[in-house]
């Protein structure tokens, strides 16, 4: 069977319609995505969007969608917390009963980012929001404080 391009929309319908939530990873401002994004909307999915560098082409779609109020997506926990679900990338530590915030805290400074200021700019979070949940994990021991850098204890 021949692919056209006119099938592309009807599949994505249904595609979208069979999902729970719709992640766009890139979208040009004129991309068939864009309508896949606008029928998901018209079924009342939650849509996700990567944000992307503002200059490339491929990219003024989905920052486009992210404007109209699209949720960002970063990671996995995004989707994942938003329709309700846990989330853990690592098997090893059982995070569940942190917050969102603290989750976010944690794989930031299990994947290196040890300063506090780091950790507040890369999750846009305020230094209050840091510090609540900062105190939470080092009370429960799941980082530890080394000067002024946050580390896993072993």
């Amino acid at each position: 069977m021949e692919t056209r391009a006119y099938n592309f929309q009807i599949r994505n319908r249904i595609v979208s319609g069979l999902a729970d939530a719709v992640l766009v990873v890139e979208a040009s401002e004129h991309s068939g995505t864009i309508g896949t994004y606008r029928t998901a909307l018209k079924q009342g999915k939650e849509v996700f969007a990567v944000p992307a560098d503002i200059t490339r082409p491929m990219s003024v779609g989905t920052n486009n969608m992210l404007r109209e109020g699209a949720h960002p997506y970063i990671d996995a926990s995004d989707i994942l917390s938003n329709l309700g679900m846990k989330y853990c990338n690592d098997m090893s530590v059982d995070t569940s009963g942190l917050t969102t915030t603290e989750q976010k805290i944690y794989r930031a400074i299990k994947r290196g980012v040890q300063s506090g200021d780091a950790i507040i700019e890369k999750l846009n979070i305020s230094a209050m929001e840091f510090n609540q949940a900062i105190t939470t994990l080092e009370l429960e021991d799941y980082v530890q404080r080394q000067g002024q850098l946050w580390t896993i204890p072993k």
